[in-house]
């Protein structure tokens, strides 16, 4: 079993083996999930095995990270726990057949981008409008809002309404 993730892994000879990882990998590591959050834990949790099934390697598993994004209807902070879990057939080509359940992977078998694979699907797993449950959170008074209540406001129009009946 390893203890660390490599960047890439032969996955044709990893499979043979029966590659089995149970580890933590940094978040200082999957630097494109690192720049889409605040903050959070500063490490994810991986579980995952390769192995061949119908003549393909399988890469399964589960990544588990804490993250905090910033909730967009109240602009507060938002902590979040993404966990992804994945069952990936590595393919030399689009449109080859791969074993039920699988999601296709195109990429070379000999040297397959583990860690850039781990770091999608926990990316995949980010809410593309991070926000608190409903009844959570409000969004933030607009100062300039209540400004323009008490004072009349007049249409930028008015005065080409006032060209248009004067001339």
């Amino acid at each position: 079993m390893l203890r660390r993730i490599p960047d890439t892994v032969d996955a044709v000879q990893a499979a043979a083996r029966g590659l089995r990882v149970h580890t933590h990998v940094a978040l200082a590591r999957m630097a494109r999930l690192a720049a889409a959050v605040e903050g959070g834990a500063e490490q994810a949790e991986v579980r995952l095995a390769l192995a061949e099934e119908q003549g393909v390697q399988v890469l399964a598993g589960e990544a588990r990270v804490a993250v905090t994004l910033r909730c967009q209807r109240c602009l507060e902070p938002l902590a979040l726990s993404l966990e992804a879990p994945f069952r990936l057939a590595v393919v030399p080509r689009e449109g080859a057949p791969v074993p039920a359940g699988c999601e296709p992977v195109v990429a070379d078998p000999r040297r397959l981008p583990l860690l850039a694979l781990l770091e999608d699907e926990l990316l995949l797993r980010l809410p593309h409008i991070p926000r608190h449950a409903e009844g959570r959170c409000r969004p933030p008074e607009n100062p300039a809002a209540e400004a323009g209540e008490g004072a009349a406001s007049q249409s930028p129009f008015a005065a080409l309404a006032r060209l248009k009946l004067g001339g």
